[in-house]
């Protein structure tokens, strides 16, 4: 019988002819009579394969494959050490730490990242230095340098004080030591020319006395002396009226008058003489002179010389003129003050007086500047700067006002105003300043921010039926074709079996197999009754199982409905030879099967049995979409489902046969960076990360 056309096995089995008959015997993989085999899964039962390996079971079959950071034949898995690979997973900056089955990156210290991408701290952001110090940042690490006039480890800064060194300022000044400075201040009658100090020749320069005076030069200053005829400090020379002194210098003959700075005698009319009574001869009655015989006028302001056989008149100090007529003189209106340029001159009769101007000291001679920010007149949150005469006060930055009675906050951060901050940055306005600090996911001085590369994604915050997103600062979670919920959580949007009923529940539902089929409800196996014995078949009948139920059918030379059964038989007619049986091969002639089924010819009927990829009773079969009910892509891969079958693709960033997807490191392909030539590439798990090299900017 195992060499008729016909055969009264199972595809799934193998025939084996004994003496008057045969036997059908399920072949490795299957089960049942042989007549009918079910294709066994083994992977359902207790797994053949490796606690870390994925069964995938196949047509009589299984498959195990070691699942991620195991190798082996996949019925024995080991740990694969993922860090002693040439190329480590983790940043380079960061150790690799080997787990069962996995691998763990942690940052160095002065790090901060997932570990697979590390980026340098900035220590220096929260302020480690001393007051006194400069920090600079370096990778790993920082650094303090005590500012200049100051000294220390740069944690702590204590005061150099410059002072100690002698030479440090010229020999003729005065050093005083300053926080963080020092400053040298020529001494009195020394001026600062470039660092050193030269000696003033204050008689020289600038004429700091009297004009009625003599300047005597002394080393580092100067005195001043009252001329003959003047009387007072130096500063201030007044005349002396010698006139008018308890004994008159003139002849009792005499006329005294006094000038500027002197005196003159001259003797009375009928006398002639020097007039002075310590001359000899005094006033003496000789002759008459021109007084006598002409008549003229003498000016008040003027003194007359008599002389042989004439005289002269002359305008006394103080006054211009011909002596006949004296003109008073303004020394103020002369094209030379003879006063300081920083005082103002008052003429006076036959003299003047010079008054040093507001905001300057002195005699008026010689005026030297007044530092008024000494006394500071400024608003505390201002500035004295002190002018030639005067000084002027300015609000220190983050102020306004006048700088004498009111300097107000200003408040940078206003928003009707522009940002001082990055437009990914927020700005917190401080006492005279404010603060700029990149928004979530951008990194910088807040001034200028730029968007991190952190992929959220590594740690797995999605479901495992979710696609993970990467976003500036955040990510995205959203659930995979044939799914639905938020992305953190996704549930089958077709939660039963095919072959079960689904009923809904006050927040939940409840699957149950159907009829003919066992199983969870999620997922559900056609019973087989006529193996289990379940069936009602007589004895003289053969069971025939089909999905969800099963036939009977009377063996040959028995007749009724195949539950029930009576012997009879057949007698071929004369001429014919056989068992007097009819056959009927139902599969060759009515076809009553699915295209996407296997037709089985039995006796006295037919089974249909759904190809693979296909689920359904055999005459109807429908397409199974693998990628939703299940499928043995790897958790890096993405499922697409075909007619009667499915494809397993890695995604990008990873290579392999979409079973099993390994991380693609895009760095190491010489032949096409995908970073700019200026850039430094750090490979992810599932992608990479382009950060422009120092001194250059972009994204």
């Amino acid at each position: 019988e195992c060499l008729d056309s016909v055969q009264p096995c199972s595809p799934d089995a193998t025939c084996t002819n004994v003496p008057g008959s045969y036997e059908c015997n399920c072949n490795d993989g299957f089960s049942g009579d042989g007549t009918f085999c079910t294709h066994i899964d083994e992977c359902a039962r207790d797994s053949p394969c490796d606690i870390n390996a994925s069964c995938d079971n196949n047509q009589g079959s299984y498959t195990c494959i070691c699942n991620d950071g195991y190798t082996g034949d996949g019925v024995s898995c080991n740990d694969t050490d993922e860090c002693s690979d040439t190329i480590s997973p983790c940043d380079p900056n960061a150790s690799c730490q080997n787990t069962v089955g996995s691998f763990i990156c942690t940052c160095d210290s002065g790090y901060s990242g997932s570990g697979v991408f590390c980026e340098d701290v900035n220590e220096c952001s929260s302020n480690p230095c001393d007051v006194n110090a400069a920090c600079t940042n370096v990778r790993g690490h920082f650094t303090c340098t005590c500012n200049r006039g100051y000294q220390g480890d740069g944690e702590t800064c204590t005061n150099l004080n410059e002072c100690d060194d002698l030479s440090i300022c010229d020999t003729n000044a005065l050093c005083t030591n300053t926080r963080g400075s020092y400053e040298c201040t020529c001494n009195s009658g020394y001026q600062e020319v470039g660092t050193s100090c030269e000696y003033i020749n204050e008689c020289t320069s600038v004429f700091p006395c009297s004009p009625n005076a003599n300047c005597d030069n002394t080393v580092g200053s100067y005195s001043c002396s009252c001329k003959d005829g003047y009387s007072g400090d130096g500063f201030s020379c007044n005349n002396i009226d010698e006139c008018s002194s308890d004994i008159n210098p003139c002849d009792d003959n005499a006329d005294c008058s006094n000038t500027i700075g002197a005196y003159h005698c001259t003797c009375n009319h009928g006398y002639r003489g020097t007039g002075r009574r310590a001359d000899e001869p005094t006033c003496e009655r000789k002759f008459l002179n021109y007084f006598k015989t002409n008549v003229f006028y003498l000016h008040k302001n003027a003194i007359c010389n008599n002389m042989e056989g004439s005289f002269q008149c002359v305008c006394i100090d103080g006054y211009s003129g011909d002596g006949q007529t004296c003109s008073y003189i303004d020394e103020c209106a002369a094209t030379t003050s003879p006063c300081n340029p920083n005082a103002s001159c008052q003429n006076t009769v036959g003299s003047f007086t010079c008054n040093c101007n507001s905001g300057y000291s002195g005699s008026g001679f010689f005026c030297e500047d007044v530092d008024e920010c000494r006394d500071n007149p400024c608003h505390t949150d201002a500035a004295c700067s002190n002018r030639g005469g005067t000084f002027v006060c300015t609000c220190n930055v983050g102020y306004s006002g006048d700088g004498i009675l009111s300097c107000t906050h200003i408040n940078e951060c206003d928003s009707s105003q522009a940002s001082p901050c990055h437009s990914q940055a927020t700005c917190t306005n401080t006492e005279g300043s404010y603060t700029c600090a990149c928004d979530n996911g951008y990194s910088g001085d807040g001034s200028i921010c730029i968007r991190e590369y952190t992929n959220e994604c590594l740690s797995g915050p999605c479901d495992q039926n979710a696609i993970c997103t990467n976003l500036p600062g955040e990510f995205e979670c959203s659930c995979r074709s044939g799914y639905s919920g938020d992305g953190l959580s996704c549930a089958g949007k077709v939660p039963c079996d095919p072959n079960a009923s689904c009923q809904n529940n006050p927040g939940s539902y409840s699957c149950t197999c159907n009829t003919g089929y066992t199983g969870t409800g999620s997922f559900c196996q056609d019973d087989n009754e006529c193996v289990d014995g379940t069936n009602t078949c007589d004895e003289n009948a053969r069971c025939q199982n089909i999905p969800g139920s099963y036939r009977c059918q009377c063996n040959p030379g028995y007749t009724g409905n195949g539950n029930q059964c009576t012997s009879f038989q057949c007698t071929c007619n004369t001429g014919y030879t056989g068992d007097g049986s009819l056959y009927d091969d139902e599969c060759e002639n009515d076809q009553p099967c699915s295209v996407h089924a296997d037709c089985t010819n039995t006796f006295g009927s037919f089974t249909c049995t759904c190809t693979s990829g296909y689920q359904g009773n055999g005459i109807n079969c429908q397409d199974i979409d693998e990628c939703v009910i299940g499928n043995n892509c790897g958790v890096d891969a993405t499922c697409t489902n075909t007619i009667g079958s499915y494809q397993c693709a890695c995604n990008i960033g990873y290579y392999g046969d979409g079973r099993i997807c390994r991380n693609t490191n895009e760095c190491s392909d010489p032949f096409n960076q995908p970073c700019h030539q200026h850039a430094t590439c750090t490979n992810t798990i599932g992608g990479y990360n382009c950060a422009c090299n120092a001194g250059y900017s972009g994204d």
